[in-house]
């Protein structure tokens, strides 16, 4: 399907000239010590220690596998709940992995009040240059409902009366719609994560937009309400306005460095004897480094970030005799 050139504002009944920014939710997952350094001692002139730090922080409450969705009107962290439907999960991995949900869109956004169920759905559909197409579907994965599709949640997307018809397409849901995707409906809806509490600021955002019927424009009964973004009604619709996943993609708990995003982000923020002992963190690796023929102790304090700026101090001692 080919974007449209033109499709003229006149049907469409109000003016988005931009979007105001959401307030944000409080930090419910701030960095928290998973796994301590212990103290330790080493004797003189020892070679260089080396500490993986990539289990010693984690965030607390969170347990699943973290993914990042990076979008153009904002980023949202999800915790995938590995345990819970392990092969919904595996699914949506799968996708994700093979770079499939890469410059999808958000192509329909409902209300509850509207719709009976608050959504945004994405993933069946990409934007490359002026055309937006199907993505190509790994098939059907079988029906994992056991948690409400309480708001923040994401879910799977599939046919009517067909429970294990679930593929490619996912949503969140932005309202509380445990009665309209329970059991009783075809089911249930699998849920299979949740949106980092702060994050749902972003997939507010989203929700707040104005839709719009592109499905003439589009041939596609799939485009009924779709959330445009910055969209002037005096202009042109443009690839520009639409909502788009420009990266879904694996978050490593722990920073690997810059250029190399994690949930978390690492430093060394103190160190009581540098004359002692050096310290360099090489990725997710704190490298200390000890003087030649000196004795004494070092307390050396680590810090860690989250996206949310919550930070956490954790201090271990290493004595040199």
């Amino acid at each position: 399907m080919n974007f449209p050139s033109v499709l003229r504002g006149s049907v469409l009944a109000a003016l988005l000239g931009g979007l105001a920014p959401a307030g944000f939710a409080q930090d419910l997952t701030p960095p928290a010590i998973v796994n301590p350094i212990a103290d330790f001692t080493v004797s003189v002139d020892s070679a260089p220690t080396v500490i993986s730090i990539k289990k010693t922080f984690g965030l607390t409450g969170v347990t699943g596998t973290l993914v990042r969705m990076t979008t153009n009107v904002g980023k949202i962290d999800l915790e995938l709940f590995n345990g819970t439907a392990p092969n919904t999960v595996a699914n949506f991995l799968d996708y994700v992995n093979s770079g499939s949900y890469t410059n999808t869109i958000f192509h329909r956004s409902t209300t509850e009040a509207g719709d009976g169920f608050g959504v945004i759905q994405g993933g069946g559909f990409t934007l490359n240059g002026n055309s937006v197409g199907s993505i190509t579907t790994f098939g059907n994965v079988a029906n994992e409902y056991d948690l409400p599709d309480t708001r923040g949640t994401i879910a799977m997307a599939k046919q009517a009366d067909s429970p294990d018809s679930a593929s490619d397409q996912w949503f969140i849901n932005v309202s509380d719609n445990s009665d309209a995707f329970g059991s009783d409906n075809d089911g249930g809806f699998t849920v299979f994560g949740r949106v980092i509490e702060r994050d749902l600021a972003t997939v507010d955002a989203i929700d707040a937009l104005k839709v719009y019927d592109l499905s003439s424009a589009l041939s596609n009964n799939a485009f009924k309400t779709v959330p445009l973004f910055q969209y002037d009604e005096s202009q042109n619709v443009a690839p520009s306005n639409l909502v788009v996943a420009n990266s879904i993609a694996v978050l490593p708990l722990v920073s690997k460095g810059t250029g190399f995003p994690g949930a978390i982000t690492v430093k060394v923020k103190g160190n009581s004897n540098p004359g002692l002992v050096t310290t360099h963190l090489n990725g997710r690796k704190l490298v200390l480094t000890y003087a030649i023929g000196q004795k004494g102790t070092a307390a050396i304090t680590l810090q860690a970030k989250s996206a949310a700026k919550s930070k956490i101090t954790h201090t271990f001692n290493v004595t040199v005799q």
